[in-house]
């Protein structure tokens, strides 16, 4: 390759604008034509076979420092080890507009109390993040949220930030069926068929303090001691996850506890077997412990 392309390629991290070596561009061009430069995004190269998503992020965040990654690309770059590599780019930027098989840019204006950063790229916080993500996909990344720690409230407290956006009311009602809040599709629905079915006397992951540590059923009947966990295999599938699903069942019964598991299915394939299961367990443990 040419000796100034390389030398512009270092001084540029590995990114060559051509507004900055304006000297180059022929060399550049038939760099390109002979395959040793790839194309990033308009007006800017870097060496071929090493363009990435990331690199297509830090070349943006170069041509517009106040651009913010969203939705997808924010979940990754937040989570990069959880989730693959988005196919496609989106950025919130009112500078730039590009349109590529790799990237996308929106036209959006961000409260900075909602940005973050991660490796010196702007995103979306993962509470923002949670709601953009949701407004296609339904309440699984509201799950995932809750899951994490991420309280209810603050949800709730980002969507009113963000009045007049399209897909609002979704959101509202998405929260609205969030407020037991559940960790996974499966709690969420056995969420919906309990309350649908009129039974009471549950929380949802609420804490348990065993000797030495706290742990949170899915779903626990406290007043009589009644644990309902729901298996679905994203999270139960491994080995470790198996083995400390049953360590915590023994640890819960020596406390007292009745633990039963019922896999997603059940809940989402037999909802009225789910249901009439569960309330007879509550009325046998009920008449178990009042004997």
């Amino acid at each position: 390759m040419n000796i100034d392309i390389e030398a512009a390629l270092a001084d540029g991290g590995g990114l060559l604008w051509v507004r900055r070596a304006r000297r180059l561009h022929s060399s550049i061009a038939r760099a390109v034509a002979r395959g040793e430069l790839e194309r990033v995004m308009r007006g800017c190269y870097a060496r071929a076979g090493t363009v990435t998503q990331r690199v297509r992020c830090v070349a943006l965040q170069i041509a517009d420092p106040d651009a913010v990654f969203v939705g997808e690309t924010a979940a990754w770059l937040l989570d990069p080890s959880g989730r693959r590599e988005p196919g496609r780019v989106e950025v919130a930027t009112r500078r730039l507009r590009l349109a590529t098989p790799h990237l996308r840019t929106v036209e959006r204006r961000i409260d900075p109390d909602h940005i973050g950063q991660v490796d010196g790229l702007n995103v979306t916080g993962p509470t923002l993040t949670a709601l953009d993500l949701a407004r296609t996909r339904g309440g699984a990344p509201l799950d995932d949220a809750l899951r994490a720690g991420i309280p209810l409230s603050r949800l709730w407290r980002t969507l009113l930030a963000t009045a007049g956006r399209r897909g609002n009311a979704r959101l509202r009602r998405l929260l609205h069926d969030s407020r037991d809040e559940p960790w996974s599709p499966a709690e969420r629905e056995a969420h919906r068929l309990l309350r649908r079915a009129g039974i009471t006397g549950w929380t949802a992951n609420a804490a348990v303090a065993l000797p030495g540590r706290i742990v949170r059923p899915d779903i626990a009947f406290a007043g009589i001691l009644l644990a309902i966990e729901l298996d679905g295999f994203e999270f139960h599938g491994g080995r470790a996850q198996f083995e400390a699903d049953r360590t915590r069942d023994v640890d819960l019964a020596l406390a007292g506890w009745v633990v039963y598991r019922f896999s997603a299915s059940d809940v989402f394939a037999r909802p009225r077997e789910f249901i009439e299961r569960v309330s007879a367990l509550v009325e046998l443990r009920s008449l178990a412990l009042a004997a």
